[in-house]
């Protein structure tokens, strides 16, 4: 699941507080192990077997042969438990945890559980419907302090608050585990009593929903009340892990939903109240740039938070990856198609590139530094071997290129350095297979040197401009950098990367790429830069006598062309 799925439902959440009403099934609830009904029926029957010396090879066989008739949740409690305490105390091993259990964090609430625990505290969520007849999600929302009203049968729907005037409505429309009249079986599923179908029919046409967990397979009742609803007022979001069946395609088709792919409910629904937060926190509905950027500083200071914030880099470096299928040839030889894949680049990374710059401006732990390295590393992974025209091959460096620069600038910014040395020190493969310093592969004077590029470089600004290269990126990357970092000092931190960013080429060459800085008392500016970070550059080279060599011919370089 991508970043931008989950943005329109915090927005249409955070939008409408109690607008939209969840539909939760066991999807829901098996991260916790906690049996479904027809997992607690498997099992009564062969205990029930058991305890009469049988071991039958299908449980359920034998049972109906035994009793005639097939087992159901309702008739084996009957049997079995008669009373309401003989059914609590038969059911609670399957439903309540024991020491072990809590330890384990089995049938406890989950992740997905305690989001939605807290998108109802918050007021965000008010409705739930749900097929699964546990008490989780009961015990999370009243952890969260809220107590919901239940309703599990007719009678509880009959006279039930109105929705608007409850904190929190659960619906259950299979009734609670330990009501012996729960729906589990086809038969069962069929229809629902005329209370339960008038209150369900409201959720339906008032309010707009987001489904999880829930196949629409089994509940006949449930699909004929989503097919006769007439809602059209709010929009539906379908969450799926495996690809929906019929059933719920014909569901999906009549809601006009939103498929939602979701790798699980815990994941969907912690990042769902991750963003509505995110939202709270800006007060407004913002752009998904800046709640990207918002949400990144949420997690940055939280360790418990790192895989959150991984996965929310690397999100965005894979919703990128498609670029790199682009074609790669420009049959009229007119440049117009390298000049529109330039424009491409910037506007889909825009995103990422700002969420780098606030990665170099706000890093401070050492994991930091190390995720840096991983984006960027990831972002230059070796493409397969395609053949077009020069300029687009080079391209694919471009995205990559952007994004050191926001990185540079954040962390140059913030005068904690790190986290662009980490980077500098990666070695990537080049087109050959070669193993070399990042900052010549990702050089500026590498990736934009062919002559599609310098159209797009000329049109943009004045072709008089010495270095256009330089001139270009940095009006290309004000904006988005800005974004995730202070730019009060943005014009000199360019620079100072440039500077940085040209003696790490000029290493393993004879000269590196130039800046705007060459014709801005250039050589001063270069030894300023030298003794400020020299630290940073000594992480960058072998040793002090390679750093000073290097600095000795980089500025005679620039002291020639910086007239």
């Amino acid at each position: 699941m991508t970043l931008d799925l989950l943005v329109p439902i915090a927005s249409s959440v955070h939008a409408g507080p109690g607008v939209y009403a969840l539909l939760l099934g066991s999807g829901v609830s098996r991260s916790a192990e906690v049996p479904t009904g027809w997992d607690v029926v498997n099992d009564l029957v062969e205990k029930v077997a058991a305890m009469q010396g049988e071991t039958p090879d299908d449980p359920l066989a034998w049972y109906a042969q035994q009793v005639g008739g097939a087992a159901d949740y309702s008739g084996l409690l009957e049997s079995l438990a008669p009373t309401a305490a003989d059914r609590r105390n038969l059911l609670e091993d399957y439903f309540e945890p024991s020491a072990d259990d809590r330890a384990a964090g089995v049938k406890v609430p989950t992740a997905a559980h305690r989001s939605i625990a807290a998108l109802v505290a918050g007021g965000w969520i008010r409705v739930i419907v749900t097929t699964n007849f546990d008490r989780l999600l009961e015990t999370a929302i009243r952890e969260a302090g809220v107590e919901p009203v239940v309703v599990t049968n007719g009678s509880a729907a009959e006279g039930a608050i109105p929705l608007p005037h409850t904190r929190c409505t659960i619906i259950k429309l299979h009734g609670d585990y330990l009501d012996p009249n729960i729906k589990n079986t086809v038969d069962e599923l069929d229809g629902y009593d005329e209370a339960t179908d008038r209150l369900l029919d409201r959720v339906l046409d008032e309010y707009g929903l987001i489904v999880c967990g829930w196949s629409g397979d089994w509940d006949k009742a449930l699909r004929q009340a989503i097919l006769r609803a007439p809602n059209r007022r709010y929009a539906t979001y379908w969450a799926h892990v495996s690809e929906p069946g019929e059933l719920a395609d014909e569901l999906i088709a009549h809601r006009g939903a939103l498929r939602v792919s979701i790798t699980g409910a815990d994941e969907f629904f912690q990042g769902l109240e991750a963003k509505v937060q995110t939202l709270v926190t800006l007060g407004q509905q913002p752009l998904s740039l800046e709640l990207a950027v918002a949400e990144l500083k949420r997690y940055l200071p939280d360790p418990v938070q790192r895989i959150r914030l991984h996965d929310l880099l690397m999100d965005q470096v894979k919703a990128l990856e498609p670029l790199s299928e682009l074609p790669m040839d420009d049959p009229d030889h007119s440049f117009g198609p390298v000049v529109d894949r330039m424009e491409l680049y910037e506007r889909e990374a825009r995103q990422l590139i700002a969420l780098c710059a606030a990665l170099g401006y706000h890093a401070d732990e050492r994991r930091h530094d190390e995720l840096a390295a991983a984006v960027l590393g990831r972002l230059v992974q070796p493409k397969p071997p395609r053949v077009g025209l020069d300029a687009h091959v080079r391209l694919q460096r471009y995205v990559p290129l952007l994004c050191l620069y926001g990185l540079g600038i954040g962390a140059l910014t913030s005068g904690r350095v790190e986290p662009l040395a980490a980077v500098l020190k990666l070695k990537v493969d080049d087109d050959q297979g070669r193993k070399v310093d990042l900052a010549g592969e990702l050089a500026s004077w590498h990736v934009l040197r062919d002559e599609g590029c310098q159209i797009a470089i000329e049109r943009d600004g004045d072709p008089r401009k010495k270095l256009p290269q330089s001139e270009y990126l940095y009006r290309r990357l004000r904006e988005p950098v800005g974004h995730g970092a202070p730019t009060s000092s943005f014009d000199h931190r360019f620079n100072e990367l440039e500077v940085i960013l040209g003696l790490a080429v000029a290493k393993d060459h004879h000269r590196g790429p130039l800046g705007r800085f060459a014709f801005q008392n250039g050589v001063e500016f270069v030894g300023r830069v030298v003794e400020t970070r020299r630290d940073l550059l000594l992480e960058v080279f072998d040793n002090e006598a390679q750093l000073d060599d290097t600095v000795s011919k980089y500025l005679g370089w620039v002291d020639r062309v910086g007239w």
